[in-house]
């Protein structure tokens, strides 16, 4: 997938925010943990998400969820 502007200026933030807090070991290593940083922020709204959506009623609770897979996957 092709790197955006978005993205771009994204990692310079972290980035300058890193190294004016002490900075990184290397920038490889900068950038795996700018790249955890958003794998943990959008699991998180994922999960506030799937809360909001099962609290309106629009999705199963887990329970059924993980038996209609089970019934799909012939479990």
């Amino acid at each position: 997938m092709p790197v955006t502007q978005e993205q771009l200026a994204d990692f310079h933030r972290y980035a300058s925010q890193r190294l004016a807090n002490g900075g990184a070991e290397s920038l490889q290593a900068l950038l795996n943990d700018w790249m955890q940083a958003r794998a943990f922020e959008q699991s998180v709204a994922d999960i506030h998400q799937s809360r909001q959506q099962y609290e309106a009623g629009e999705a199963l609770p887990v329970d059924e969820a993980i038996a209609e897979v089970r019934d799909k996957l012939g479990w």
